[in-house]
């Protein structure tokens, strides 16, 4: 079953057809509608950069998890000492502390400079700056002095055994279970650019790394590789993981019909990253189930496809959001936003594939991956990011939530 079959059971609003041929979230408000024939011809050109991008390097990827190097992945990580297979199983337990510590605190880039004009000086907060600034903490003790290691000097990890940072780790679960807002404002700042003065929300994310340590030194033997064998390679066990540890990844809302609505963005992209960083390299985070993932509902992803004409907004909507008025988290225009979100990726995965599955019959290809969501996602997050940087765009929407 389809992840948002599961979570997001108020998206059979979204399959209605009205008079223009867009979907809407609901009939009575039509706040937000997805307009079919915009949708159309997003799915022809993604299928046709696909199919670009596979005549020029060979594949049909036309889009990585880390192309910019934004990301900690382990590869300066040193042990001279230590045998290979403890190098290899370190590093892969340093690079998931990184990503979990990261996806805790991805959300909320915002308030920022360009709610006052008048301040000229100060950098807006993007994920990269986060992504970056972690990755930095994350090579402090990449290389040390070895002999002040609390690891044993060679000793190969059996199946069973769990295998926990070390000390010197900043990242490790005890570090992050004890870290004060303070100590994470004195790590962070150091790495991110001189002129963005602070780090919006720095208690809610500090409380969220806490209870990430808390979680995994008590659930999970302090050990997220310990965690990620738990989910015997499965994305939706390990989203269901995660929810059940770690309270600050539970994204719900209710919406005007009483119903619970289950987005789950930061659990779902946490196990993405995962997937996308050590897939190739770890059988564990190979999970045989990605497709069973949605879009991640946030802010940038609707911003561009609105953008794109494909998610159209109610003039009252669209008045709040350009004016750059705060929506209360868990207010229906939030809810149909977001719902509209996953319900609008879900169409272009499905029209996509319908291309890529015409085109490998054509073309006598058989055995090459179709899309899904989280791969639509990546690309759609990193063109809207692009056209932000540009300030091409309608603001996007302003909720104040730890959730995306």
């Amino acid at each position: 079953m389809k992840m948002m079959d599961k979570l997001v059971p108020s998206l059979s609003h979204c399959n209605e057809d009205s008079d223009n041929e867009t979907t809407t979230t609901q009939n009575a408000k039509r706040t937000v509608s997805i307009h079919k024939h915009r949708l159309s011809q997003m799915a022809n050109r993604i299928f046709k950069s696909m199919i670009q991008n596979h005549k020029q390097k060979g594949s049909l990827d036309f889009i990585q998890w880390d192309e910019h190097g934004w990301h900690y992945t382990g590869t300066t990580y040193t042990r001279d000492h230590w045998s290979d297979a403890n190098r290899t199983c370190m590093k892969i337990e340093r690079v998931l502390l990184y990503i979990l510590a990261l996806d805790a605190m991805n959300f909320c880039f915002w308030p920022s400079h360009d709610d006052d004009p008048s301040n000229l000086v100060q950098e807006n907060l993007e994920y990269h700056h986060l992504a970056i600034g972690l990755k930095n903490i994350a090579e402090m003790d990449d290389v040390v002095d070895t002999s002040n290691s609390n690891m044993p000097e060679d000793e190969t990890f059996s199946k069973n055994k769990n295998i926990q940072a070390e000390s010197t780790y900043r990242l490790s679960p005890q570090s992050l279970s004890q870290m004060t807002p303070s100590q994470l404002e004195a790590l962070l700042s150091p790495h991110l650019p001189g002129n963005l003065t602070k780090l919006p929300n720095i208690k809610e994310r500090c409380r969220l790394l806490n209870e990430l340590g808390w979680g995994l030194r008590h659930y999970h033997s302090s050990s997220a590789t310990a965690l990620l064998k738990e989910a015997n390679r499965s994305a939706d066990s390990l989203v269901s993981l995660l929810l059940s540890t770690f309270s600050g990844f539970r994204d719900e809302s209710i919406d005007d019909q009483g119903q619970v609505i289950y987005f789950y963005k930061r659990a779902q992209i946490a196990v993405s990253d995962i997937n996308a960083a050590m897939g190739s390299v770890w059988p564990l985070a190979d999970f045989f189930d990605m497709d069973i993932l949605t879009t991640f509902a946030d802010y940038r992803v609707p911003q561009f496809l609105r953008h794109e004409k494909v998610l159209e907004y109610a003039p009252e909507l669209a008045q709040v959001i350009d004016n750059k008025v705060e929506i209360k988290a868990g207010d229906t225009n939030e809810i149909y936003i977001r719902s509209a979100t996953v319900e609008a990726v879900e169409m272009l995965v499905k029209e996509v594939n319908f291309l890529l599955k015409k085109w490998m019959q054509d073309n006598d290809r058989f055995g090459v991956k179709t899309l899904n969501a989280v791969k639509v996602d990546w690309y759609l997050w990193q063109l809207g990011e692009q056209l932000e940087n540009e300030q091409k765009m309608h603001p996007h929407h302003r909720v104040k939530t730890i959730y995306y």
